[in-house]
């Protein structure tokens, strides 16, 4: 079991103009202990900048429909780090760039956070989601844009359901193109009110309100305990619209929520066949800006 939750927190992990350098020393290594220099870094240069020229870099395996990607160890920080670097395909002209390494799972948060200090203010989200066994992967991720580079940090981990102790954290730190990767936008928590319209002509009646957190970029919806209840293609959450299917054994609910006004509407079906349309409204627990 404890091979499984340790395979489970890698996969996820895997899965969100400088001037010369002195001669002999590291571009990349400069880069990481003074990150104040990716604020000119020079994106247009993509994979023919010097950063990404250095010998030390080893290219993987070409895998059908997945990036061009090359990995190197880096000392920078007085620390050990796993770096790797990709194309996206399929004109292989955005280039990320991603370092990481172990850190204990009490100060990866710390370490996150001070990496940026210098850049003010970042966006944060807490990430975390509930998994199987009880186990909760954790994951934060804070986002600062520093002239041309966007940089995010994540902290994943493991919280686990019984007396056995959790791996380390993995400390994530992603550089890329301001002008190409997305603006991070926080996990939310919604309030929705619940009118329910049975199609047989009985009387409307309020239902209790519908409460989730919703997390664009995996396309995932989530109950209050941050347990996942609809992910992948039974979600989609853009700028105008968060639309899902919720499937129980009492039946199924299908949801649109605008992201405009706030309007709920759905339909849910019985197990019976028994049928209601749903309307009401929501609104952003705690809110600190419109949804």
């Amino acid at each position: 079991m404890k091979s499984i939750r340790w395979g489970l927190l890698f996969a996820w992990a895997i899965t969100a103009g400088v001037s010369a350098a002195p001669a002999g020393v590291d571009p990349l290594q400069r880069l990481v202990e003074q990150p104040s220099a990716w604020s000119t870094f020079d994106w247009s240069r993509n994979a023919k900048h010097e950063v990404f020229q250095s010998k030390s870099w080893s290219r993987l395996p070409d895998q059908k429909d997945t990036p061009i990607t090359y990995e190197r160890l880096l000392i920078a920080q007085g620390e050990t780090w796993k770096a790797s670097w990709w194309l996206a395909l399929p004109n292989g002209t955005d280039v990320t760039l991603g370092i990481s390494r172990d850190v204990p799972s009490d100060e990866c948060s710390g370490l996150a956070q001070q990496f940026g200090k210098a850049f003010g203010q970042p966006i944060y989200s807490d990430e975390t989601m509930g998994g199987p066994d009880k186990v909760m992967l954790n994951s934060k991720a804070w986002q600062w844009t520093i002239g041309t580079t966007r940089l995010t940090a994540r902290c994943f981990g493991l919280t686990m359901s019984s007396d056995e102790k959790a791996p380390p954290s993995v400390l994530n730190i992603s550089f890329r193109s301001a002008a190409l990767a997305p603006v991070l936008e926080p996990v939310f928590l919604l309030r929705c009110s619940r009118l329910v319209h049975p199609f047989d002509g009985a009387h409307d009646f309020k239902f209790e309100d519908l409460v989730i957190w919703v997390f664009k970029e995996r396309r995932t919806v989530m109950a209050p305990s941050r347990t996942v209840v609809a992910s992948g293609d039974g979600v989609r959450i853009n700028d105008d619209t968060i639309a899902f299917n919720l499937v129980k054994k009492e039946g199924s609910s299908r949801y649109a929520i605008s992201r405009l006004t706030g309007d709920l509407t759905g339909e849910t079906v019985a197990a019976d066949g028994a049928r209601w349309a749903i309307s009401g409204t929501c609104a952003k627990e705690n809110p600190v800006k419109k949804f």
